[in-house]
């Protein structure tokens, strides 16, 4: 019996080194963790590739995204609203007579800018001032007229307000042609002096005043002469109404 158990003693002992033996092949790494591993560094290294290029991609960027300001630019729809408002004053200024020619035969009527507007068209480039004249005239004509042609017209009694319907009439669009009578420089230079106390407003102000001052010496020659005409009047008068059949033939 002791050789028996002695027998199936020996592979117990011969079993323990070999159980020994597996325990460094047990800690070894799995190919499995090794991919893991590997697949866990490539994102990383990727993000660091990425966070390195965002700058480089944003400096190149930011150039095209938000290109510099022009020093000195114009803002068109500011430059075509002060053309307007300096062609509404020179309608308001210009002074229309009557020229007429017995021997021609001919009856003309001449608008004079330069009384009461000159200072204005000094102001502008020589190209430009007689478009804005021209420009002027057009407007007064269209507003004269009634119906008017260019306007929505609305309405049977025609009671429209007046600064509605030249709001109808003269529009900023109208004015950017202008533009190719500016340098960028000059039209600067108009948009600046168009501010308060630049040359263009006390220009525009300066042509206002004058006929104003010139109609109120108008109203007082007028006065005079109708005092004088009723004067007249009374000592002619006999007390009969005036009548169309009765006046006069040539000689008579």
């Amino acid at each position: 019996r002791l050789c028996t158990d002695a027998v199936h003693d020996m592979p117990s002992k011969r079993a323990a080194p070999a159980k020994t033996a597996a325990k460094p092949a047990s800690k070894a790494e799995p190919p499995a963790k090794r991919a893991k591993t590997a697949a866990a560094a490539k994102p990383a290294a990727k993000s660091a590739a990425k966070t390195a290029a965002k700058p480089a991609a944003k400096q190149a960027a930011k150039p095209a995204a938000k290109p510099a300001a022009k020093k000195g630019a114009v803002d068109p729809e500011q430059f075509v609203a002060i053309l307007l408002e300096a062609c509404k004053v020179l309608m308001t200024v210009c002074e229309t007579t009557m020229v007429e020619d017995e021997a021609a035969l001919t009856v003309t009527e001449a608008a004079d800018f330069k009384l009461h507007g000159g200072g204005i068209l000094a102001l502008l480039p020589s190209e430009a001032r007689l478009p804005m004249m021209k420009l002027a005239l057009m407007y007064q004509e269209e507003l004269d007229q009634d119906p008017y042609f260019w306007a929505d017209y609305e309405g049977e009694d025609g009671d429209e307000d007046d600064a509605a319907d030249e709001d109808d009439i003269m529009q900023p669009d109208h004015f950017y042609h202008f533009k190719q009578y500016f340098t960028e420089a000059e039209a600067a230079k108009l948009v600046k002096s168009a501010e308060a106390g630049g040359k263009f407003a006390a220009a525009m102000e300066a042509a206002l005043a004058n006929m104003m001052a010139a109609d109120e010496d108008d109203d007082e020659e007028d006065d005079d002469e109708e005092e004088e005409d009723d004067e007249g009047d009374d000592d002619d008068d006999d007390g009969d109404d005036w009548d169309l059949e009765n006046v006069p033939w040539k000689g008579q």
